[in-house]
């Protein structure tokens, strides 16, 4: 979803992009994983499967405030 300002450059994507995150992570039935990609989907709209690859975090997600001080200190250019 995040790439979507690659499509619409024009528009305030932050605008867009930050009700729907809020709504994503409040939502009961959803899990918000980071660093993943999606392996494989299976069954039908309302009823379906999602196979996740989850790869490794050098960051712990639990203690994470999103503060940023580690991207100033992280020596891999994003």
């Amino acid at each position: 979803m995040c790439k979507q300002n690659l499509r619409f450059p024009r528009l305030g994507i932050l605008c867009i992009i930050s009700p729907k995150l809020v709504s994503v992570g409040r939502h009961p039935n959803i899990d918000l994983s980071i660093n993943c990609k999606i392996q494989d989907v299976s069954g039908e709209a309302g009823n379906f499967t999602v196979k996740v690859l989850k790869k490794s975090l050098f960051i712990n997600p639990d203690t994470c405030t999103g503060c940023g001080v580690c991207g100033i200190y992280c020596p891999v250019e994003a």
